[in-house]
Protein backbone atom coordinates (compact mmCIF):
# COMPACT_ATOMS: atom_id res chain seq x y z
CA UNK A 1 0.00 0.00 0.00
CA UNK A 2 2.84 2.20 1.03
CA UNK A 3 4.46 1.56 -2.18
CA UNK A 4 1.33 2.58 -4.17
CA UNK A 5 0.68 6.08 -2.76
CA UNK A 6 4.53 6.32 -3.07
CA UNK A 7 3.88 6.03 -6.99
CA UNK A 8 0.99 8.50 -6.82
CA UNK A 9 2.78 10.95 -5.31
CA UNK A 10 5.66 10.26 -7.55
CA UNK A 11 3.55 10.30 -10.62
CA UNK A 12 1.70 13.79 -8.94
CA UNK A 13 4.67 16.25 -8.64
CA UNK A 14 5.84 14.83 -12.32
CA UNK A 15 3.17 16.16 -13.32
CA UNK A 16 3.66 19.11 -11.74
CA UNK A 17 6.99 19.73 -13.13
CA UNK A 18 5.32 19.19 -17.15
CA UNK A 19 2.78 21.55 -16.33
CA UNK A 20 5.56 23.99 -14.42
CA UNK A 21 3.08 24.20 -11.46
CA UNK A 22 6.11 23.74 -9.64
CA UNK A 23 10.67 23.63 -10.88
CA UNK A 24 11.61 20.39 -9.49
CA UNK A 25 9.92 17.24 -8.35
CA UNK A 26 11.03 15.86 -4.69
CA UNK A 27 11.43 12.68 -6.18
CA UNK A 28 14.67 11.92 -7.71
CA UNK A 29 15.73 8.86 -10.06
CA UNK A 30 18.83 7.79 -7.90
CA UNK A 31 16.93 7.26 -5.07
CA UNK A 32 14.17 5.31 -4.32
CA UNK A 33 11.79 5.23 -1.34
CA UNK A 34 9.95 2.01 -1.96
CA UNK A 35 9.72 -0.59 0.18
CA UNK A 36 10.97 -4.21 -1.53
CA UNK A 37 8.01 -6.26 -2.76
CA UNK A 38 7.86 -9.84 -2.79
CA UNK A 39 6.25 -10.92 -5.73
CA UNK A 40 6.46 -14.84 -4.91
CA UNK A 41 3.12 -16.18 -5.55
CA UNK A 42 2.65 -19.30 -3.43
CA UNK A 43 -0.76 -20.09 -3.43
CA UNK A 44 -2.89 -21.47 -6.34
CA UNK A 45 -5.76 -24.07 -7.27
CA UNK A 46 -4.81 -27.23 -6.71
CA UNK A 47 -6.69 -30.05 -8.87
CA UNK A 48 -9.10 -30.96 -6.02
CA UNK A 49 -10.16 -27.48 -5.63
CA UNK A 50 -10.37 -26.80 -9.42
CA UNK A 51 -12.97 -29.97 -9.97
CA UNK A 52 -14.85 -28.48 -6.43
CA UNK A 53 -14.96 -25.05 -7.92
CA UNK A 54 -15.97 -26.16 -11.62
CA UNK A 55 -18.93 -28.46 -9.57
CA UNK A 56 -20.49 -25.10 -7.55
CA UNK A 57 -23.46 -23.57 -9.23
CA UNK A 58 -23.07 -20.33 -11.16
CA UNK A 59 -23.94 -18.59 -14.30
CA UNK A 60 -22.93 -20.79 -17.40
CA UNK A 61 -20.67 -17.88 -19.07
CA UNK A 62 -18.74 -17.74 -15.57
CA UNK A 63 -17.72 -21.53 -15.85
CA UNK A 64 -16.85 -20.83 -19.67
CA UNK A 65 -15.14 -17.89 -18.51
CA UNK A 66 -13.13 -20.19 -15.47
CA UNK A 67 -12.53 -23.12 -18.00
CA UNK A 68 -11.08 -20.61 -20.54
CA UNK A 69 -8.27 -18.97 -18.05
CA UNK A 70 -7.51 -22.25 -16.54
CA UNK A 71 -6.43 -23.18 -20.32
CA UNK A 72 -4.76 -20.84 -21.46
CA UNK A 73 -3.57 -18.15 -18.27
CA UNK A 74 -5.03 -15.10 -20.07
CA UNK A 75 -5.53 -12.12 -18.27
CA UNK A 76 -8.97 -10.78 -17.30
CA UNK A 77 -9.72 -8.43 -20.12
CA UNK A 78 -7.84 -10.49 -22.82
CA UNK A 79 -10.41 -13.49 -22.05
CA UNK A 80 -13.02 -11.27 -22.36
CA UNK A 81 -12.77 -9.37 -25.01
CA UNK A 82 -11.31 -12.41 -26.99
CA UNK A 83 -13.74 -12.55 -30.26
CA UNK A 84 -14.06 -15.68 -32.31
CA UNK A 85 -11.88 -14.14 -35.56
CA UNK A 86 -8.60 -14.45 -33.21
CA UNK A 87 -9.18 -18.07 -32.47
CA UNK A 88 -7.87 -20.47 -35.78
CA UNK A 89 -5.37 -22.82 -36.84
CA UNK A 90 -4.48 -23.93 -33.04
CA UNK A 91 -4.06 -20.93 -31.64
CA UNK A 92 -5.53 -17.99 -29.47
CA UNK A 93 -4.47 -14.89 -31.61
CA UNK A 94 -4.16 -11.95 -28.54
CA UNK A 95 -3.99 -8.49 -30.02
CA UNK A 96 -5.42 -6.13 -27.09
CA UNK A 97 -2.94 -7.16 -23.80
CA UNK A 98 -1.61 -5.62 -20.80
CA UNK A 99 2.09 -4.38 -22.10
CA UNK A 100 0.21 -3.80 -25.65
CA UNK A 101 2.35 -6.62 -27.23
CA UNK A 102 0.48 -9.17 -29.67
CA UNK A 103 1.14 -12.89 -28.41
CA UNK A 104 -0.10 -16.51 -29.38
CA UNK A 105 -1.69 -18.53 -26.81
CA UNK A 106 -1.89 -22.39 -27.97
CA UNK A 107 -5.08 -24.14 -27.48
CA UNK A 108 -4.61 -27.81 -25.89
CA UNK A 109 -6.99 -31.10 -26.89
CA UNK A 110 -9.50 -29.99 -24.01
CA UNK A 111 -9.83 -26.56 -24.98
CA UNK A 112 -10.29 -26.93 -28.56
CA UNK A 113 -13.73 -28.89 -27.83
CA UNK A 114 -14.61 -26.70 -25.40
CA UNK A 115 -14.44 -24.15 -27.98
CA UNK A 116 -15.93 -25.66 -30.56
CA UNK A 117 -19.02 -26.40 -28.18
CA UNK A 118 -18.82 -22.78 -27.79
CA UNK A 119 -19.28 -21.49 -30.98
CA UNK A 120 -22.12 -24.10 -31.82
CA UNK A 121 -23.80 -22.08 -29.16
CA UNK A 122 -23.06 -18.53 -29.45
CA UNK A 123 -20.77 -18.49 -31.84
CA UNK A 124 -23.28 -17.48 -34.65
CA UNK A 125 -24.76 -14.80 -32.95
CA UNK A 126 -21.97 -12.97 -31.00
CA UNK A 127 -18.96 -12.07 -31.82
CA UNK A 128 -17.24 -12.36 -28.51
CA UNK A 129 -15.89 -16.33 -27.60
CA UNK A 130 -17.11 -15.48 -23.50
CA UNK A 131 -20.62 -13.91 -23.68
CA UNK A 132 -23.49 -12.89 -21.29
CA UNK A 133 -26.52 -14.61 -21.95
CA UNK A 134 -27.53 -12.49 -24.71
CA UNK A 135 -24.45 -12.72 -26.58
CA UNK A 136 -22.76 -9.31 -25.23
CA UNK A 137 -19.45 -8.31 -23.64
CA UNK A 138 -19.49 -9.27 -20.35
CA UNK A 139 -18.01 -6.71 -17.58
CA UNK A 140 -14.79 -6.79 -16.08
CA UNK A 141 -16.51 -5.85 -12.35
CA UNK A 142 -19.33 -8.33 -12.78
CA UNK A 143 -16.99 -11.56 -14.07
CA UNK A 144 -15.07 -11.56 -10.99
CA UNK A 145 -18.14 -11.08 -8.25
CA UNK A 146 -19.23 -13.77 -10.12
CA UNK A 147 -15.78 -15.98 -9.74
CA UNK A 148 -15.71 -14.41 -6.60
CA UNK A 149 -19.18 -15.76 -5.35
CA UNK A 150 -17.88 -19.16 -6.89
CA UNK A 151 -15.10 -19.23 -4.81
CA UNK A 152 -16.81 -18.76 -2.06
CA UNK A 153 -19.26 -21.44 -2.47
CA UNK A 154 -16.44 -23.71 -2.79
CA UNK A 155 -15.12 -22.23 0.35
CA UNK A 156 -12.09 -21.03 -1.09
CA UNK A 157 -11.53 -17.22 -0.49
CA UNK A 158 -8.90 -15.49 -1.84
CA UNK A 159 -8.18 -11.92 -2.71
CA UNK A 160 -8.12 -11.71 -6.50
CA UNK A 161 -10.82 -13.90 -7.38
CA UNK A 162 -9.55 -14.16 -11.33
CA UNK A 163 -6.17 -13.46 -11.32
CA UNK A 164 -6.17 -16.70 -9.36
CA UNK A 165 -7.07 -18.42 -12.01
CA UNK A 166 -4.02 -17.43 -14.28
CA UNK A 167 -1.94 -17.96 -11.39
CA UNK A 168 -3.69 -21.67 -11.63
CA UNK A 169 -2.27 -22.17 -15.29
CA UNK A 170 1.23 -21.51 -14.48
CA UNK A 171 1.41 -23.26 -11.47
CA UNK A 172 -0.01 -26.84 -12.84
CA UNK A 173 2.22 -25.78 -16.43
CA UNK A 174 4.98 -25.83 -14.29
CA UNK A 175 4.21 -29.01 -12.26
CA UNK A 176 3.46 -30.90 -15.30
CA UNK A 177 6.69 -30.42 -16.68
CA UNK A 178 6.33 -27.41 -19.07
CA UNK A 179 9.45 -25.08 -19.03
CA UNK A 180 9.75 -21.70 -18.20
CA UNK A 181 10.84 -19.94 -21.42
CA UNK A 182 7.30 -21.28 -23.29
CA UNK A 183 5.67 -19.89 -20.49
CA UNK A 184 7.02 -16.60 -20.56
CA UNK A 185 5.45 -16.45 -23.98
CA UNK A 186 1.89 -18.00 -23.17
CA UNK A 187 1.96 -15.46 -20.20
CA UNK A 188 3.15 -12.51 -22.07
CA UNK A 189 6.14 -11.67 -19.48
CA UNK A 190 8.30 -9.06 -20.84
CA UNK A 191 10.77 -10.30 -18.48
CA UNK A 192 11.95 -13.93 -17.44
CA UNK A 193 12.30 -12.59 -13.97
CA UNK A 194 8.49 -12.36 -13.81
CA UNK A 195 7.79 -15.90 -15.23
CA UNK A 196 11.36 -17.41 -12.57
CA UNK A 197 8.53 -16.94 -9.38
CA UNK A 198 7.60 -20.46 -10.43
CA UNK A 199 10.35 -21.98 -10.57
CA UNK A 200 10.45 -23.85 -7.38
CA UNK A 201 7.18 -25.80 -8.69
CA UNK A 202 9.50 -27.59 -10.77
CA UNK A 203 12.95 -28.74 -8.49
CA UNK A 204 13.98 -30.73 -11.35
CA UNK A 205 13.95 -28.12 -13.91
CA UNK A 206 17.17 -26.73 -13.96
CA UNK A 207 18.25 -31.04 -13.43
CA UNK A 208 16.49 -31.31 -16.75
CA UNK A 209 18.24 -28.04 -18.20
CA UNK A 210 21.46 -29.68 -17.61
CA UNK A 211 21.17 -32.42 -19.36
CA UNK A 212 21.43 -30.92 -22.20
CA UNK A 213 25.34 -30.81 -22.14
CA UNK A 214 25.48 -34.81 -22.43
CA UNK A 215 27.61 -35.68 -25.14
CA UNK A 216 29.90 -32.46 -25.11
CA UNK A 217 33.45 -34.58 -23.92
CA UNK A 218 31.75 -38.10 -24.72
CA UNK A 219 34.67 -38.83 -27.46
CA UNK A 220 37.01 -37.80 -25.22
CA UNK A 221 35.73 -40.03 -22.39
CA UNK A 222 35.38 -43.06 -24.47
CA UNK A 223 38.67 -42.20 -25.91
CA UNK A 224 40.52 -42.17 -22.38
CA UNK A 225 37.94 -45.10 -21.23
CA UNK A 226 41.26 -47.77 -21.92
CA UNK A 227 43.59 -45.32 -20.15
CA UNK A 228 41.72 -45.84 -17.14
CA UNK A 229 41.74 -49.19 -16.74
CA UNK A 230 45.09 -49.17 -17.24
CA UNK A 231 46.09 -46.49 -14.75
CA UNK A 232 43.70 -48.81 -12.19
CA UNK A 233 46.15 -51.98 -13.05
CA UNK A 234 49.14 -49.79 -12.28
CA UNK A 235 47.90 -48.12 -9.35
CA UNK A 236 47.28 -51.96 -8.13
CA UNK A 237 50.89 -53.00 -9.03
CA UNK A 238 52.15 -50.09 -7.58
CA UNK A 239 50.56 -50.97 -4.19
CA UNK A 240 52.26 -54.24 -4.69
CA UNK A 241 55.90 -53.34 -4.85
CA UNK A 242 55.18 -50.59 -1.98
CA UNK A 243 53.95 -53.32 0.12
CA UNK A 244 57.01 -55.67 -0.76
CA UNK A 245 59.31 -52.66 -0.50
CA UNK A 246 58.16 -52.19 2.70
CA UNK A 247 58.53 -55.79 4.04
CA UNK A 248 62.08 -55.45 2.66
CA UNK A 249 62.52 -52.32 5.09
CA UNK A 250 60.73 -53.74 7.93
CA UNK A 251 62.44 -57.29 7.47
Amino acid sequence: TINREISCLRHLFKYAVSRKAINTSPFTDEESLHYRENNQKDHFLSQEEIDRLLATTMPEWCRNVIIGILHTGMRRQEALGLQWHNVRDGFIFLHYTKNGKKRQVPIDRDLAGFLKGLKMKYGLWSKYVFCDPNGNKIKGDSCSKAVKSALKRANMHVSQPVHILRHTFASHFVMREGDLPSLQKILGHEKIEMTMRYAHLAPDYLKKSIEAMNGLTSTVDTQKSDEKVTSREEIASIGSIQSKSQDVVNG
